[in-house]
């Protein structure tokens, strides 16, 4: 009778540690982890994971120069038409919901956004109108494990001298040597250009929100180390048809200055990240050794 009393007990201190183990944080490849996953929200279109990005963008050539769309400005929006936007930015850190990875920093690039021309309805008209948007073919988003940012973010990417952190994103990240630890790509865009007269001038390239659907790309050696924790359309926001691995959305910038001077790097770059990530197979050793010894009580009994 206590031999069949101690089983039980055993099975019963098998499954609270299965339990317990479910609601740890979620841990992840590269010793990165969620320490407090929040619950997903259908309503807000969002996962367990939403974090702050901080960021830096700018168009540039096919040559891969930077363009002050100022200065290459001739009165005619469509030059600007076969530019790509660029960037590169950071994840913040520390809060519910925010990847935690100690003594490191997540940083991401992106870029293969290409100008295209387009039409939207002006809403202060309610009329068609003429302007440019970002075509995602040929995209992609990337994010690495780098060693632990020394600076003040978001507060570089704020400051007057951002030219000095665009060596380009070659100059932040490491692509040889820092582990990457999400890749993917844009599959789908929403730009809302700011409606004022100078900025449609420019085809509303100066001025404007977007909202994002991220595809991130199946586990493969040479992909993210992490690929294989995102749970697949699962995210999806306003604006966009479909639902997606990863969203970034409320992502402003302007790169028209306080006096009206065109920038060439564009400021007050912010916005949000968030998708559904399960743990890495490792982290779910203990729920299986619990699965295990339950049978192995079963059979035993």
């Amino acid at each position: 009778m206590e031999n069949i009393m101690f089983k039980k007990l055993a099975v019963a201190a098998t499954l609270a540690m299965s339990f317990t183990v479910a609601a740890d944080p979620i841990l992840l490849p590269g010793g990165v982890s969620v320490p407090e996953p929040v619950e997903p929200s259908a309503v807000n279109g969002t996962g367990n994971v939403v974090t702050t990005i901080n960021f830096l963008q700018y168009f540039q050539d096919q040559s891969g120069n930077l363009v002050n769309l100022g200065t290459a400005y001739t009165g005619d929006f469509t030059d600007f038409v076969g530019l790509q936007l660029t960037g590169f930015g950071t994840l913040s850190s520390g809060s519910a919901g925010e990847f935690l990875c100690p003594s490191c920093t997540l940083a991401f690039n992106f870029g293969g956004l290409s100008v295209i021309e387009t039409t939207f309805i002006n809403p202060s008209t309610g009329l068609p109108q003429q302007s440019l948007t970002l075509d995602t073919d040929g995209s992609f988003f990337d994010l690495y494990i780098i060693d632990e940012y020394s600076g003040s973010l978001p507060g570089d990417f704020a400051s007057t001298d951002r030219l000095s952190l665009t060596g380009g994103a070659a100059g932040f990240i490491d692509e040889m040597n820092d582990t990457l630890f999400l890749s993917g790509s844009f599959s789908e865009l929403e730009y809302t250009p700011d409606t004022a007269i100078e900025n449609l001038s420019y085809g509303g390239l100066l001025d404007g929100e977007l909202v994002a659907g991220i595809d991130i790309l199946d586990p493969a050696p040479e992909e993210g180390i992490a690929n294989g924790n995102i749970v697949s359309n699962k995210v999806s926001q306003r604006g966009l048809t479909d639902f997606f691995d990863a969203v970034a959305f409320s992502l402003s910038a302007t790169f028209q200055a306080v006096n009206g001077d065109v920038i060439t790097i564009a400021q007050g770059n912010a916005g949000n990240l968030s998708t559904n990530v399960v743990p890495a197979p490792a982290s779910l050793g203990v729920l299986g050794l619990a699965l295990v010894g339950m049978g192995f009580l079963r059979r035993r009994k």
